[in-house]
């Protein structure tokens, strides 16, 4: 049965998490066309900062789909945490594409990208870079009521400590309070998908500390995107969801 997929990303009005998402897309399509005789469809959509609500982006590449030939569609949450999002926004915009959409094109929702068991693996490699240093997972972080347990939980996983974009505890307390004489090197490792705004700011802000803890060396790794090992990661969570 063909398939056609949607990336569903939160969506950003910097024009580098745009291009990310379009980019990424492009790669999958690539990717998955070396595996597949059968044509292949990757399209993208975002929770916010689009002009459409998310369920008539859904219920479009529905229309689309079914003209170029799929048989169904498959649509891909790109999001790390199971927040608000994941929870409620999406699963009720999902709701009233099937109810408002094209019926001729069935269409399946995959679990959120951060719940595939490779993630771990992939930010243990990347902390396993720097042998012996230090570990920082720096998540953007959430007000709701239990809402930072996943990250809390993914950092020890990593032996690594959770850090914060948006809420307590940002990155400056947390190295305030652990970076000591006996670790001379530390890796803050990004748990966001692309280059953008925040992911500058991140950046900016460790120039920022860095004096302050010098000899220290504080090294930030890369959005998970940019990780050469991240393709693999996404293709098994959409062929295999």
């Amino acid at each position: 049965m063909s398939t056609a997929y949607l990336l569903i990303a939160h969506g950003s009005r910097d024009a580098r998490a745009q291009r990310g998402l379009a980019d990424l897309a492009q790669r999958v399509t690539a990717a998955l066309a070396q595996q597949s005789q059968a044509p292949v469809w990757v399209a993208t959509a975002c929770l916010e900062a689009e002009p459409e609500p998310l369920h008539q982006q859904i219920m479009a590449v529905m229309t689309q789909g079914r003209s170029r030939g799929f048989a169904q569609l498959k649509l891909l949450p790109l999001f790390l945490l199971p927040g608000v999002h994941v929870r409620e926004d999406i699963p009720h915009e999902v709701e009233l594409a099937k109810v408002m959409g094209d019926k001729a094109l069935p269409l399946t929702v995959a679990p959120y990208l951060g719940s595939h068991l490779g993630m771990t693996a992939l930010l243990r490699r990347q902390f396993a870079s720097y042998p012996g240093a230090g570990r920082i997972l720096l998540a953007h972080g959430s007000r709701r009521l239990g809402g930072n347990q996943p990250v809390e939980a993914m950092a020890h996983r990593l032996d690594a400590i959770a850090a914060y974009w948006s809420v307590p505890p940002d990155l400056a307390r947390q190295l305030h309070r652990f970076v000591t004489g006996e670790q001379m090197t530390w890796l803050i490792q990004p748990y966001f998908l692309f280059t953008g705004g925040i992911t500058e700011a991140i950046a900016q802000n460790l120039q920022t500390l860095q004096p302050e803890f010098t000899p220290v060396q504080l090294h930030l790794g890369k959005p998970l995107s940019d990780i050469p090992e991240f393709m693999p990661l996404l293709l098994d969570w959409i062929l295999h969801q």
